[in-house]
């Protein structure tokens, strides 16, 4: 979700980019020196080599793991945003269409929202909704609406 700030995500996907590169080229190094071992110029045995290719083998496995997570992650924190973006824009249109109500529509639409408003203490306001917030995003005005011209009718 958006708990990781853009800046510090970018320098954790810079970090790891940067494993990436020393373990592809300690691998490319050790790779070459197969070769001088096989000479018989090299300063590794065999066994010695194999261990370090081992070694940064499973370095580059892992950063590319943790480079395809914080890719993920980058994903689904722009599919994150963008969902956002569309229940802002859900709610600006219902605001304008709330605007331009008549005033029956809007006491219709708020009595069907609001549940109770509770006055406190020096004025301390508490409103309780009828409904959860995901409820209020998926329904729309005129479902809002109709609803409560049924019960205006009953």
């Amino acid at each position: 979700m958006l708990s990781t700030p853009a800046h510090l995500q970018k320098s954790k996907r810079a970090l790891v980019e940067k494993k990436i590169k020393t373990a592809q080229h300690a691998l490319e190094r050790f790779e070459g020196e197969i070769l001088k071992c096989l000479d018989g110029t090299s300063n590794f045995t065999e066994n010695m080599i194999a261990k370090q290719i081992r070694r940064y083998q499973q370095e580059l496995d892992d950063a590319k793991a943790e480079y395809a997570e914080l890719q993920n992650a980058r994903l689904n924190e722009a599919a994150e945003i963008r969902k956002l973006r569309t229940y802002y824009d859900d709610f600006r249109g219902w605001a304008e269409e709330f605007d331009t109500a008549p005033l029956e529509m809007k006491r219709m639409i708020l009595s069907h929202l609001i549940d109770r408003v509770e006055v406190g203490r020096k004025y301390q306001v508490t409103i309780k909704l009828n409904m959860e917030y995901q409820q209020l995003l998926d329904d729309t005005v005129e479902a809002i609406c109709e609803k409560g011209l049924e019960k205006q009718r009953k």
